[in-house]
């Protein structure tokens, strides 16, 4: 297990309009049976975010916990219906993947999803990205 720093972006694009969220992050990297997992909390304006990615081939599952609980599922091509949820609010929702990229045996913690998220009837274009930065947190 590594605590490493990360960097985390977002980008949501709907109607033409694109919004770009970008943030640093320290967690903590770990690896068991050929699976990669990373957690790491986010402080947010509606309170505290707890994500765990898992990454295995170019499948991944992203678990939020705290101020929003949800589990995402991608993988090429595939749709995958969830509950979005913002506490005491629930929200149907899914995704459709259009690409995965995750790093190579012995590559840097590198992951770029590309997908549609349909969520209270509007579906908009996602782009999310989580990198590993360079050196080791102490």
């Amino acid at each position: 297990m590594k605590k490493l720093h990360f960097s985390v972006t977002s980008e949501a694009t709907s109607g033409g309009d694109t919004e770009k969220h970008v943030s640093a992050v320290r967690g903590v990297l770990s690896e068991n049976d050929g699976t990669i997992f990373i957690h790491y909390p986010e402080n947010t304006e509606g309170g505290r975010i707890m994500t765990e990615i898992q990454i295995r081939g170019n499948s991944v599952k992203i678990r939020r916990s705290g101020a929003v609980i949800s589990l995402m599922e991608f993988a090429p091509g595939k749709k995958h219906d969830f509950i979005y949820s913002v506490p005491p609010y629930r929200f149907d929702a899914s995704i459709i993947t259009r690409e995965v990229l995750t790093p190579g045996p012995g590559e840097r913690i590198s992951l770029s999803l590309d997908y549609d998220l349909t969520l209270g009837g509007e579906t908009r274009r996602m782009l999310f990205c989580i990198s590993e930065k360079a050196g080791e947190v102490r």
